[in-house]
């Protein structure tokens, strides 16, 4: 399904160093990216069109409590512009999330199967 929406990018630094994470705000609902993809992006809320391939509950532990959150998975996108992220933003992304990596290594609820690389196709350039 292709939505318009905006994506939220917050670098954090993890024991593993630094990665990033997103949350995509769409006509539908609210959804968390956690995507290698999201390293080659700043920080910032970009605007775009959106593939989204699948939507599932995930979950996490963190700090002694259970994380529980919806994710997406994106098949592309393509990225309009790029602004500065809100302070109200920036918090929602939290400092707190779990490295990706840790994830796998704990075998949360992420999908072992492969997929293909997204794809994505910036119609304007987004320094």
């Amino acid at each position: 399904m292709n939505l318009p929406g905006y994506l939220a990018i917050r670098t954090i630094s993890g024991r593993n160093g630094a990665f990033n994470v997103g949350r995509l705000s769409t006509s539908i609902g609210e959804f968390v990216i956690k995507d290698a993809l999201l390293d080659q992006y700043h920080e910032g809320k970009y605007r775009g069109d959106f593939v989204i391939t699948e939507i599932r509950p995930s979950y996490y532990t963190n700090g002694g409590r259970l994380v529980v959150e919806v994710r997406a998975r994106l098949d592309s996108m393509s990225l309009d512009d790029v602004a500065n992220l809100s302070a109200d933003e920036a918090e929602r992304l939290s400092n707190n999330e779990t490295d990706p990596l840790d994830e796998e290594a704990s075998g949360g609820s992420s999908s072992t199967k492969p997929r293909p690389a997204v794809q994505t196709t910036p119609r304007r350039s987004v320094s």
